[in-house]
């Protein structure tokens, strides 16, 4: 290592200063000791840091500008909820919960997710298999139900994938949807009525479907379909703010929905929730949500030969296919899997871009939401997937 010598005259007395020299011996600077290096690398590391802030800044300030469209065009209210591979990449809240006391939505605020709740129902009724309650999906409904012969071979897994020609709705829904039903009279309604198709032949999305399970899993576990799914699905999860949502209920941070006549926003009523039970009922934040993409990431709830059973395209429908509870599909060359719903006041999706470890969670308190939510889901992928945009392409959501 090269030396050389140096004086230091601020550390002498000063009649030393000129008459005498002290040397002192520190290393030249080399390429290979250089002594700044290991401040360079922090400095760099900071610069980098600091660059991925703000990169992460615009592509907020992207997103909401993406929503605030949304906003001042089509009245968009609700949260919206991006999370990349690492970390939350936007997060905010629009318009108000509850119009009435003016109170804003925020990230605890509690909506109705609707066809949403099909994935719960799903999970449930894997969780039967898991825990050997039933032994396989292809058993026959009719072998834990009384159903008419013509339900003879219809089998769990046409329920869960909307193959088993079940009506759309139940009878007693499209009747009386404002009156309350039993699981029990609900599925007596949906059992009594023709099927549309014979069982396997034809995807025919189907919400009475989805009511025969909830009875299924009644029957099945001895339990109020509520109570279980918030002892064997909810309680594993750890999710606070997801359950079944009740009409007399308090539920704190719950939103109230909203209808639109003729540009007026009016309160949604007139809609029992015992209709909807098994396929549209439960309540959710966008929090728990991304927590629930999460549990299905591993064993908390279901093994993982079991969960895995619930992303498999078993139907197709156009261009996409069907799991159980989950559209499976393609966004201009990403895998992704959704669900969106409606149900009276409020409109949903959820979307995960599997391979990029992307999510997008989106509710409304806005039943007339649901192109809007579209619309936002899909430039929001271009975005955070940096895919070139295209000219719309608002899907038609499969469950109202």
């Amino acid at each position: 290592m090269e030396t050389r010598r140096v004086v230091n005259e601020h550390i002498l007395p000063a009649t030393q200063r000129a008459s005498k020299t002290y040397n002192f011996e520190r290393p030249v600077a080399t390429d290979r000791n250089w002594p700044y290096k290991a401040p360079m690398k922090t400095a760099l590391v900071a610069l980098m840091l600091l660059v991925g802030f703000f990169a992460q800044a615009d592509m907020a300030d992207q997103i909401d500008r993406v929503v605030q469209a949304e906003v001042a065009s089509h009245g968009f209210q609700g949260n919206v909820f991006v999370h990349g591979p690492n970390e939350i990449i936007f997060a905010k809240s629009y318009g108000l919960a509850d119009l009435e006391f003016n109170v804003p939505n925020s990230r605890e605020t509690i909506f109705r997710v609707g066809s949403i709740s099909k994935q719960f129902t799903a999970v449930g009724v894997l969780r039967l298999l898991a825990d050997g309650k039933i032994k396989s999906l292809d058993d026959r409904i009719g072998d834990y139900l009384a159903v008419p012969a013509h339900w003879k071979d219809i089998t769990i897994h046409h329920l869960l994938t909307h193959t088993s020609g079940v009506q759309r709705d139940p009878p007693l829904m499209t009747t009386g949807f404002s009156t309350y039903h039993t699981v029990s009279e609900l599925f007596d309604s949906i059992s009594s009525a023709p099927l549309l198709s014979l069982p396997g032949a034809t995807y025919s999305y189907s919400n009475a479907g989805y009511e025969v399970l909830a009875r299924f899993i009644e029957k099945c576990s001895g339990k109020d379909f509520a109570e279980y799914m918030a002892i064997h699905v909810f309680g594993p999860a750890g999710l606070k703010n997801t359950k079944h949502d009740s009409d007399f209920e308090i539920v704190p941070n719950r939103a109230s929905g909203y209808l639109v006549n003729a540009g007026r926003l009016f309160n949604q009523a007139g809609f029992d929730l015992s209709n909807v039970t098994g396929a549209g009922r439960f309540i959710s934040t966008v929090d728990d949500l991304y927590k629930w993409d999460q549990v299905l990431e591993s064993e908390r709830v279901l093994p993982s030969t079991v969960r895995d059973l619930l992303f498999k395209p078993y139907v197709t429908f156009g261009s996409k296919a069907y799991g159980y509870g989950w559209v499976i599909d393609q966004w201009k060359g990403h895998k992704v899997v959704w669900h969106d719903g409606r149900i009276n006041g409020y409109a949903s999706d959820f979307a995960k871009f599997v391979d990029d470890k992307v999510v997008v969670i989106i509710l409304s308190n806005r039943y007339d939401a649901g192109a809007s939510i579209m619309r936002i889901r899909e430039k929001v992928a271009d975005l955070v997937l940096g895919v070139v945009p295209t000219a719309p392409n608002v899907k038609t959501p499969p469950a109202r």
